[in-house]
Order: structure tokens, then C-alpha cells, then sequence
């Protein structure tokens, strides 16, 4: 689900929390950082007008139920008797 917030120069954006790797306190605002073009590195962010408590609770309530631990490991062989 895309969530909109409002860039700091007041125009709606719509973005899928998916991809957002931090959102953080700015004056007058949040910056929020994500995936830009399939890319980890760099810092490609958008400042928007939310506070970043405010920004973190939206871009939360809607993140997909996804399972966050791994499945766990099957149970070890019996050891063979010699």
C-alpha cells in the first residue's frame, strides 16, 4: 500500500514503505531515506512536512505482514551406528 506525505515544498508524494530504510528528524520536518533504482548505497531521500514520528506510524500501519524471523532449521539426522 503507498502511503502519501507531503514534500517539504508542499506537493503530495506516494511512497511504498517497502523500500524506506530510515526516516529521520529534521527541522520542520522528517527525511525520509529509501531504495533508489534497486540500489543500497548512497543517501537518496525525500524532507517531507511529517514529523518523523508521524511519518515512521503511516509508512508502519502500511507494511504488509511479512514473516520477519527465518523459518526454522529441520531437525538434525540421527547419527548412523557403526
Amino acid at each position: 500500500m503507498l502511503v502519501r506525505l507531503t514534500t517539504a515544498e508542499g506537493k503530495d508524494i506516494w511512497i511504498n514503505p517497502i523500500h524506506v530504510k530510515a526516516v529521520e528528524p529534521v527541522r520542520n520536518g522528517a527525511r525520509v531515506y529509501f531504495l533508489y533504482s534497486g540500489s543500497w548505497g548512497g543517501n537518496h531521500g525525500v524532507k517531507v512536512q511529517q514529523d518523523a514520528a508521524t511519518a515512521a506510524d503511516m509508512l508502519n500501519a502500511a507494511m504488509p505482514d511479512l514473516p520477519c524471523l527465518p523459518p526454522e532449521d529441520p531437525p538434525a539426522p540421527a547419527p548412523h551406528a557403526h
